[in-house]
């Protein structure tokens, strides 16, 4: 993997106490970015909350 958590060690997450998992839900990472892996939780979450910036945008252009 390539990336940097402080809970990461020797694959598996000391916070939530189980393989890591990055983008999972409890997750530091968890929905503040979008992952290749597809079927990663965190997506959804990130991708809406882009998409929220996104209308919230135009409607400021619009005023």
């Amino acid at each position: 993997m390539s990336f940097s958590c402080q809970h990461f060690l020797n694959n598996d997450c000391k916070l939530l106490k189980k393989p890591c998992d990055p983008g999972s839900k409890g997750c530091v990472l968890f929905g503040r970015f979008v992952f290749a892996s597809e079927s990663s939780p965190s997506n959804v979450l990130a991708k809406n909350k882009e998409s929220r910036r996104n209308e919230s945008a135009k409607e400021r252009k619009k005023d």
